[in-house]
C-alpha cells in the first residue's frame, strides 16, 4: 500500500512496557476456555515484549506446558527474556517464515489492538 508507513518495533520496544500490560481479566477468560489435559505447547504470535506470555507461564507452570513466542523484533524479544527465562522467544512472524508453521494445539493473540484482518 502507498504511503503506510512501516512500523519500527525495535524503537517501539524502549517505551512499549510504559504503555502496555497483560489484562488479567482477559487471562482468566481465556484460561477458563482451556482444557485441563492435552494443551502442551503454547505459541503467542507477536508476542511483543511478552507481557502476556510472561503471566500465562507463570500461571500454568504446573500443567507442565512449554511456551513459545514469535515476533520480528529483536528489541521486543530481549525484553520478553529478561522478563521470563522459562518461554522459548524467537524472532519470526511473517508467513513464509518457517517458525510461523510449527504445529502447536493452541496460540494466543491479543487481538484487542490488532487492526482488522
Amino acid at each position: 500500500m502507498m504511503g503506510m508507513k512501516q512500523m519500527d518495533y525495535d524503537e517501539i520496544s524502549k517505551v512499549y512496557d510504559d504503555v502496555r500490560e497483560s489484562d488479567i481479566k482477559l487471562i482468566n477468560q481465556f484460561l477458563k476456555q482451556l482444557p485441563t489435559h492435552g494443551a502442551k505447547n503454547i505459541l503467542d504470535i507477536g508476542c511483543g515484549t511478552g507481557n502476556y506470555t510472561d503471566q500465562f507461564q507463570k500461571v500454568m507452570q504446573e500443567r507442565g506446558c512449554m511456551f513459545y513466542g514469535i515476533d520480528p523484533s529483536e528489541a521486543m524479544l530481549n525484553k520478553a527474556r529478561e522478563k521470563n527465562k522459562f518461554v522459548k522467544y524467537q524472532v519470526g512472524g511473517g508467513r513464509k517464515d518457517s517458525t510461523t508453521r510449527l504445529l502447536f494445539r493452541l496460540y494466543i493473540h491479543d487481538r484487542r489492538h490488532s487492526s482488522r484482518l
